[in-house]
């Protein structure tokens, strides 16, 4: 029998889920912290990239890195928690789809490496390795300009880096100036450029294809968006 814990951002935050061969337990980040118990699985549900990274960085004597873990997310918010690859997480997953599909994800969840998820699972990237550096958080993400497709749509180029760095749909009309033509103008051209059907997958499929490079904050102990 495994064992899984599922840390709450808040209590009404997670789910409680079954698995055939999982005992589930569940609590805050501060009871967990207090736990010394070692586990197959810790599932983080949370619903702000910001919340998470504050947590992860928090985490200074690694109690959630001692054990694989899994942010789960809001399908919707699932690009502004690409920051979070400065940590050796095990996978991010859209909430209603890990809730469906928990049994197999756990399953298969040794076989993926560096939390390298099966195509539609909304999941991480293959270089993984290349953004994780604990201790030197990621500052904000620029583009690797000899990686990109040559003339490369310069909307498309835009909108990818704006993402890359957490923008999301209200930040990008409020406060670069998007309307709802342009965005989807500009999200239209980003699909076409990676040859995806989801904005998330054009992200995901730009940092597989190592068109973005982390810019790491100076000083170890900041995390910065």
């Amino acid at each position: 029998m495994k064992e899984g814990y599922m840390i709450q951002e808040k209590y009404d935050h997670a789910v409680l889920f079954d698995v055939p061969g999982w005992t589930m337990h569940a609590g805050t980040f501060q009871q967990y912290a207090g736990d010394v118990s070692a586990y197959d699985a810790v599932f983080l549900f949370i619903d702000k990239a910001d919340s998470a990274i504050r947590i992860l960085a928090e985490d200074t004597g690694h109690c959630i890195l001692n054990n694989p873990l899994l942010l789960i997310v809001p399908k919707e918010a699932i690009v502004s928690f690409l920051p979070a690859l400065q940590f050796p997480i095990a996978g991010i997953f859209n909430r209603e789809f890990f809730l469906t599909n928990a049994e197999g994800i756990l399953q298969d969840l040794d076989t993926y490496p560096a939390g390298l998820c099966p195509e539609g699972h909304e999941g991480l990237v293959t270089n993984m390795y290349a953004l994780q550096a604990p201790g030197t958080p990621i500052e904000y993400f620029v583009l690797e300009e000899t990686n990109l497709p040559e003339k490369m749509n310069p909307q498309a180029r835009k909108l990818l880096l704006l993402l890359l760095n957490g923008a999301d749909s209200r930040t990008l009309r409020f406060r670069h100036g998007y309307t709802q033509a342009s965005l989807q103008h500009a999200r239209q051209k980003l699909m076409e450029e990676t040859a995806s059907d989801s904005v998330t997958k054009a992200v995901v499929t730009a940092i597989r294809n190592g068109w973005t490079t982390p810019v790491r904050a100076s000083a170890p102990e900041r995390v910065l968006l």
